[in-house]
């Protein structure tokens, strides 16, 4: 029981882990994509939302822990 456990755990890890690398990733491109002059206000919106529900997906792993 306690192996399954720890698999569990190390599972909920890599997702919260990838969840934050892709989280990240968002970030530098609403940065990068802010950063030119002619900027899509649409395509802004749209990651601006990707990294909204990329948040709550972390949050909800780091608090099923």
């Amino acid at each position: 029981m306690k192996l399954k456990t720890v698999q569990l755990y190390k599972q909920l890890n890599d997702t919260v882990e990838s969840d934050f690398n892709l989280l990240n990733d968002e970030i530098t491109k609403l940065s990068e994509m802010l950063n030119d002059e002619d900027f899509d206000g649409d395509e802004v919106i749209e990651c601006c939302e990707q990294i909204k529900e990329l948040a709550k997906a972390i949050a909800n792993g780091v608090e099923s822990r």
